[in-house]
């Protein structure tokens, strides 16, 4: 099924994710289904490797646990609180608990609700505040898995929500998404903020629900399908190309070479080999999808560039037909590059490499922030903020980062913020002048070339206007001829190449990359000498203003495309 090399090899994980029961009848009839509805997954999707999450509660989630580490698929572990507290919930089966703990690639404590600490969840304080922060976890829990996973099996009674934290409160969140459907109590809502940050005007869209139908204890049997049910929206189409944008990682050596020659960072004595791991294979797909990108992107530009040599030259080939001998060849060589003009362009768009090379930009640049994010402790997932309002083009890409990275990193320092200032901040602010600069010199020299080539032939105009007043070469000269067919090529050029240049938006460019290299540096500003958690909200804040940007850059050049007039 999947390897833990599958992990490192810089494609992105389909996550599955469980909530269910802790007293589940008919055990053996539930693993069975989950054993072929992730067989099926793995069949569907073959070029996507598939980690798993279990909360590791008693019943459903263990077994599910099982499941995946018996057909080879990763279990990461997500506990609401530290295990030895958890494990006051279930003393019995305690030492089934840790073997599974012991197999998991990772074992991480979900963020604390607002207020809540290890010394007021304790299960020796009988109080009705500690009753209610503990609940509180279990809530924090479910809905960490279940923004992390594409889809979560639900193995649950169908029944309603009955208190805090439960099967159905974890279900209706993932198929609505927003802390409404949680069912918590009004004065409880806000306080699991820090994970649920979803604007009102977004639609969620969290991912699909499979829910295989169990009893619950002492609850009799009944007729009636026990088949899984989808509930919410199915992804397939985006997990299809999730798998097709997979399967070139894994086909092409260029791609699986750069995730393997990812430069690891530093190690430092203070962080542990999780940490590093995680780091490492954030940073093998953050330099695929970069790679992908960067080629794809060349490839476009050159594209792009080789249908405007091919209009000029058919220009050219049209104006010799009019000005100089209207022979065959002359019309022939403009037929011959027209018709290559409407095959490039319908190249172009069959294969839909600009929406492509696009994506696969907005891609990287999602997993660059991620991997900033994890850095910096912050349990946020890109996905909550990036591109929710474009599912429509390119809604695929933010299901891909949904899975990026199913841990967070929450012992950070401050050598780690110094790291980032360092790296992130100051390096983005320099790319971004880089980028206006070029920017800026293409727009100089293709205006320059567009105002000369226009000016000369306004000025041969004149000229052949002047002659041909005072009749002083025949009307059949080679100079008439010459500055005949100037007059036509050369303000023609000139219209070309501000057409290259509207259609490249480098102006757009420029207004864009002013603006993030702005915020780059009035960023690198606040953060020095700040506490550490007010460099971490401008992290946050930072990394929520660069998806921003990036979005509305991927937006804009989605919609430059190459088209055949009608």
């Amino acid at each position: 099924m999947t390897h833990l090399d599958d992990l490192s090899d810089g494609r992105l994980p389909l996550v599955l994710g469980i909530t269910g029961h802790r007293d589940i009848e008919d055990r053996e009839q539930a693993r069975l289904l989950l054993k072929k509805e992730i067989a099926d997954l793995a069949g569907k999707y073959p070029s996507t490797p598939l980690v798993a999450l279990s909360a590791l509660a008693e019943g459903a989630d263990r077994l599910f646990a099982q499941v995946a580490l018996d057909t080879g698929i990763p279990l990461y572990i997500i506990l609401p609180f530290a295990a030895k507290e958890y494990e006051k919930d279930f003393p019995e089966s305690v030492a089934a608990f840790r073997t599974l703990c012991a197999q998991a690639e990772q074992v991480i404590q979900a963020p604390w609700a607002t207020g809540v600490n290890e010394q007021n969840i304790r299960k020796d304080d009988s109080s009705p505040a500690a009753t209610v922060n503990r609940d509180l976890q279990y809530a924090m829990a479910g809905i960490y898995l279940a923004l992390r996973c594409h889809i979560l099996f639900a193995l649950w009674d169908g029944k309603p929500a009955q208190g805090i934290g439960g099967t159905a409160q974890i279900v209706n969140y993932k198929v609505h998404g927003r802390s409404a459907d949680l069912q918590l109590p009004v004065e409880d809502v806000s306080r699991v903020k820090s994970l649920v940050s979803f604007s009102l005007l977004d639609n969620p869209d969290t991912g699909p629900v499979c829910h295989v139908f169990v009893r619950r204890r002492d609850v009799p049997a009944g007729p009636g399908d026990i088949s899984p049910k989808w509930i919410g929206n199915r992804i397939h189409e985006s997990l299809q190309k999730l798998d097709e944008y997979n399967a070139l990682v894994k086909k092409d050596p260029n791609w699986s070479k750069a995730a393997r020659h990812a430069s690891h960072q530093q190690r430092r004595s203070d962080h542990d080999q999780n940490y590093y791991k995680n780091y490492d294979r954030l940073k093998s797909r953050h330099e695929c999808a970069d790679t992908l990108a960067k080629v794809h992107m060349q490839n476009i530009r050159t594209l792009f560039k080789r249908i405007f040599w091919m209009a000029g030259g058919a220009l050219v080939a049209h104006e010799c037909y009019i000005e100089i001998s209207p022979h065959w060849p002359f019309l022939l060589g403009y037929l011959l590059l027209l018709g290559g003009i409407g095959w490039q362009v319908w190249l172009l768009r069959r294969g839909h490499k600009n929406a492509e090379a696009v994506d696969y930009r907005a891609l990287a640049e999602g997993l660059r922030v991620q991997q900033v994010w994890f850095q910096a402790g912050l349990a946020d997932q890109v996905s909550q903020h990036y591109l929710r309002r474009y599912s429509r083009s390119l809604g695929w890409v933010r299901h891909a980062l949904q899975g990026a990275c199913p841990t967070y990193h929450s012992d950070v320092q401050a050598k780690d913020m110094e790291s980032l200032r360092e790296g992130w901040i100051k390096g983005q602010k320099g790319f971004y002048k880089d980028r206006i600069d070029r920017r800026a010199e293409i727009i100089h020299r293709l205006s320059k070339g567009s105002a000369v080539f226009f000016a000369i032939g306004v000025f041969l105009a004149c000229i052949a206007f002047l002659v041909r007043l005072g009749c002083v070469f025949p009307e059949q000269s080679i100079s008439l001829v010459s500055m005949d067919l100037l007059i036509g090529i050369l303000p023609a050029i000139a219209g070309l190449l501000s057409g290259y240049l509207e259609f490249a938006a480098y102006e757009d460019d420029i207004r864009e990359y002013e603006r993030a290299k702005y915020l780059f540096e009035t960023a690198g500003q606040r953060i020095k000498d700040a506490p550490l958690a007010d460099q971490q909200q401008v992290i946050r804040e930072l990394g929520i203003e660069a998806l921003n940007e990036n979005a509305n850059w991927a937006l804009l050049h989605k919609n430059h495309d190459a088209k055949i007039p009608k």
